[in-house]
């Protein structure tokens, strides 16, 4: 892929890789817009596919039975148990494309360290422009007070799609801030990641803001668990400073109530979960539950704001055992076949993989692109970079 000088540290060169950037902006704008990230997704999935035939080659002769086996299992949930078939076949196809990106997060496991940091440098830097011109934008119409106290940040997409992409990018900025040892890139990507945090806190998408706090401090115990144990007391002192001017009650409430409804939703999509626990409804199945909207009609939802509670409605406890049994095989297949050069992998491997995991609890519907993409572009990651067999 076409490569160029980005920046000459003390001991290092760091070098761009195109594609990698390509694969790294389309995951920052993967929620926040509609179709840019996910067609960025497609069209690098192609381009190495048909470019990079021997590494296509090697991740399909390791991965093709757990493949054709989700597939068959999307299938069935998408085709035969769906209520509306066209619908849920449409989930089919994006779960099975968030699986078929691992392609995409092999090929970052397998480039040089040097092209791999370049890459997630110049991403940050776009992306943290974009954001500027987010806040920017905010401050055009409504002024910068109301700006950093209204708690939503006004674009043409919904607030919390906003905040995915703030924190997809701060944790890619945490990553490589601590894997890269030139100290003036060190300071621009902190610099970058303090700024993602302050526009994180005035958009104030508690979901996104608990997946960044959790990545980040699972990173930093991994990296450095002294240092990660001082700050984590710092930072305690700082929650409790903020407790007592009541700035944290109004975040974690977003200057409301703690209740959103989301109680309610879950409590009410259990009920229909004991009447089928074993094999669930389908994909897509909660807009056309005609029990469910009978009782609940006021409750126009797409999903239940939850990839747990979702997988265990839509694929009930055979759908459970069925993903663990298959990332454990997708895993074990992964290890054998491949290896990464660096704990740069390891550690992107993990932010993405937790922080899906975290966000996910409340909000989120685990059969659609953007959770199968992270989960499994994560999970590829770390399991890659786990197995060390060449330099």
């Amino acid at each position: 892929m076409p490569e160029s000088g980005l920046i000459k540290g003390e001991n290092t060169l760091f070098q761009t890789d195109m594609l990698a950037i390509l694969v790294l902006v389309s995951l920052c704008l993967l929620v926040p817009t509609n179709g840019i990230g996910s067609n960025g997704l497609y069209l690098a999935f192609v381009w190495l596919a048909v470019k990079n035939t021997s590494l296509r080659q090697r991740w399909w002769q390791a991965v093709r039975y757990p493949l054709l086996v989700g597939l068959v299992y999307l299938l069935i949930l998408g085709g035969f148990m769906a209520y509306r078939p066209m619908h849920g076949l449409k989930d089919s196809w994006a779960v099975l494309s968030g699986l078929s990106f691992s392609l995409l997060g092999v090929y970052l496991t397998q480039l040089p360290v040097a092209r791999l940091r370049g890459s997630a440098v110049v991403t940050v830097g776009l992306m943290t422009l974009l954001a500027l011109a987010v806040l920017l934008h905010n401050v055009q119409l409504h002024g910068w007070y109301d700006t950093l106290t209204r708690q939503d940040l006004d674009t043409d997409v919904h607030r919390n799609r906003l905040a995915v992409g703030l924190a997809v990018t701060f944790l890619l900025a945490t990553v490589f801030m601590l894997t890269i040892e030139d100290w003036r890139v060190r300071g621009l990507l902190l610099l970058c990641a303090l700024f993602l945090c302050f526009e994180s806190y005035i958009n104030s998408c508690r979901g996104a803001m608990l997946g960044m706090l959790v990545g980040a401090w699972l990173l930093g115990l991994w990296w450095n668990w002294r240092l990660t144990a001082i700050l984590s007391v710092l930072g305690g002192l700082v929650l409790l400073g903020l407790a007592e001017t009541g700035k944290l009650a109004a975040i974690v409430t977003h200057n409301g109530t703690i209740d959103d409804g989301r109680d309610d939703l879950w409590r009410y999509v259990f009920e229909r979960i004991q009447l089928r626990p074993l094999t669930g409804y389908g994909l897509h199945a909660l807009p056309f539950d005609p029990v469910f909207n009978a009782k609940h009609a006021d409750l126009m939802l797409g999903h239940p704001h939850s990839i747990y509670v979702e997988l265990v409605y839509a694929s009930g406890i055979v759908g459970v055992l069925f993903w663990l049994f298959w990332y454990g095989q997708f895993g074990r297949r992964l290890y054998a076949a491949f290896s990464a050069p660096a704990r740069d992998s390891q550690y992107l491997g993990l932010v993405l993989f937790i922080y899906m995991l975290v966000h996910g609890a409340v909000d989120f519907s685990f059969y659609s692109l953007a959770p199968a993409t992270m989960l499994v572009m994560g999970y590829t990651c770390l399991v890659v970079a786990a197995s060390r067999k060449t330099p």
